[in-house]
């Protein structure tokens, strides 16, 4: 199962803006299959925001055109605005002034955070229908709060972190997406005008170009980390399922020389391996989740672990061949990303961070 580094700051960030733009339909942000999830090489996600359960939370239409009797997305979008503007008028303020954090001296302003709150609040009503008028709202408002803020907090580090090792945005890329991101969203929602969408957004062109070189940054940064061409690796092959008794049938089964292969194909929810007899290919460590990479890591060629229970389920791994191998480009990648997350994450421990609302989550 492979294990996508997570980073909390909402990057790519333009998944804050193509989210809006697209509209994703119901149940796109989910999969119920944890092989799936697991198999992302994707390294920066956003936090997700625990959204109340309720009757009236329902998705909305996907695409302007989805009804001709609807509104169009730009319509839903100017509807909604002042609902999440007054619940923005409710946020946490600072005592006095106008800063909601500082970062080795650099100033957040309440300004920004609200700018990038109302992104994620349109982006929250769109997809799970959140009203913000609601008081069952309160606590996802005061949460996502505490999470954009955070997420300021690190972009403003890798912003930082940018300067000082000489990264930076390639000008030409970034006018090729951010002229990209606007033709998405002025097709698919229906705007009048590029200025009526940031309106509706709360944000100026510099805002709204700054989300759009603030994620080219986060991908030089991550391209910039040292990473070895070759590494120690396993090629392994494993059955996950979601029932403890079934995983312990089926190392029941194999104990008594049933074939590995035709178990998984038969029984592994990781659809992405099963019907390849549950091949994972070879992988380096720090790919895969640490209790699984410490059974498969731990076995000779041959061997077979016992059931290893993850946050996934329950797997049963068979080593097939070990050796030092030339890294795969997606694994490199992952590398990568592994030692952006540690730099980052050092970087944070050793900043000088004053908040002046809230305190620090996750």
């Amino acid at each position: 199962m492979r294990h996508a580094p997570l980073v909390r700051l909402v990057a790519i960030l333009t998944l804050l803006l193509l989210a809006v733009a697209c509209r994703p339909d119901s149940g796109s942000g989910t999969t119920a299959d944890p092989a799936a999830s697991a198999e992302s090489t994707s390294a920066v996600t956003p936090t997700t925001t625990q959204v109340p359960a309720s009757s009236e939370t329902t998705q909305q239409p996907s695409t302007p055109e989805e009804s001709s009797g609807s509104p169009t997305l730009a319509e839903q979008t100017l509807a909604r605005a002042p609902a999440i503007d007054e619940a923005l008028g409710r946020i946490a303020v600072p005592q006095e002034g106008d800063l909601a954090a500082t970062v080795n001296g650099e100033e957040i302003t309440m300004e920004r955070l609200r700018a990038y709150m109302r992104l994620r609040m349109e982006n929250l009503s769109s997809q799970y229908g959140i009203d913000w008028t609601q008081s069952e709202s309160e606590s996802v408002l005061s949460q996502l709060q505490a999470e954009v803020l955070e997420q300021l907090i690190e972009m403003a580090l890798i912003r930082q972190g940018a300067d000082q090792a000489g990264v930076i945005a390639d000008p030409a890329e970034l006018a090729g997406l951010t002229f990209e991101v606007q033709q998405s969203i002025l097709q698919s929602q229906g705007f009048e005008s590029w200025e009526q969408y940031l309106s509706a957004m709360g944000l100026s062109d510099q805002e709204f170009t700054s989300i759009l070189e603030e994620s080219l940054l986060v991908n030089a940064l991550v391209e910039d980390q040292d990473a070895p061409s070759e590494a120690e690796q396993v090629h392994a092959r494993h059955i996950l399922v979601t029932d403890p008794d079934l995983a312990e049938d089926l190392a029941t089964q194999l104990a008594a020389d049933a074939d590995f292969a035709e178990l998984a194909a038969a029984n592994s929810v990781d659809t992405s391996t099963a019907s390849n007899g549950g091949d994972l290919g070879w992988f380096p460590r720090g790919i895969m989740v640490p209790e699984f990479e410490d059974a498969a890591f731990g076995l000779a060629p041959g061997e077979r672990s016992a059931v290893i229970p993850t946050s996934y389920g329950y797997h049963i791994i068979e080593v097939l061949e070990t050796g030092t191998r030339e890294l795969s480009l997606p694994h490199r990648q992952q590398m990568q990303q592994i030692a952006f997350m540690d730099w980052l994450e050092k970087a944070r421990a050793e900043a000088e961070i004053e908040r002046y609302i809230l305190e620090a989550v996750g």
